[in-house]
């Protein structure tokens, strides 16, 4: 009979089942400790801000998803604070996002009680996609669909932030 060889015996078979078994010791000890983050959208992008602020980076990303977790739970003066941090970086950072925060954001002033705000920045978006939507016709193009219904859901929260005296009505009207 031959020698088991150390290579291929028994002792490399046990160390592979112990590294797999302490990986998977470890991750899960991490999850448990990370699953109260994941509790709802608040807590997690609370976590991902309180992390980048330690960090010294906290992206456009977390700023704007942070913002909006804030405006669902109600806490707008919170948002707007987070949202004008967002709106504070660098434009070509934020990508296409911006307008879809400054649409949150507008909204958020209104419902923390600073409607010349909202409407300041709801009027300046509008100009702006308008000025984009003609820049693009005249060099023979359109905008998308996207950019359209962009547009149209800021005429509608500048509508809401006009029309509405009760700030809940209009925050119900646009699903919050």
């Amino acid at each position: 009979a031959e020698a088991p060889r150390w290579r291929g015996g028994a002792w490399v078979g046990w160390y592979r089942i112990a590294t797999s078994v302490m990986l998977v010791v470890a991750y899960a000890k991490r999850t448990a400790m990370r699953a109260p983050e994941w509790n709802s959208s608040l807590t997690l992008w609370e976590s991902a801000y309180k992390l980048g602020t330690e960090r010294g980076l906290v992206t456009p990303h977390t700023l704007q998803n942070y913002a909006t977790a804030l405006a669902w739970e109600g806490e707008y003066e919170r948002a707007v604070a987070v949202f004008e941090m967002f709106e504070a970086k660098p434009k070509d950072e934020l990508g296409g996002t911006i307008h879809n925060c400054e649409l949150i954001l507008s909204l958020s002033y209104r419902l923390a009680g600073k409607l010349e705000e909202a409407t300041d920045l709801l009027n300046t978006m509008i100009e702006r996609m308008l000025l984009n939507r003609q820049e693009a016709m005249a060099e023979g193009g359109d905008t998308t669909s996207g950019q359209k219904a962009m547009l149209a859901r800021a005429y509608a929260v500048l509508a809401l932030c006009t029309t509405h005296e009760d700030t809940r009505a209009a925050a119900k009207v646009y699903g919050w």
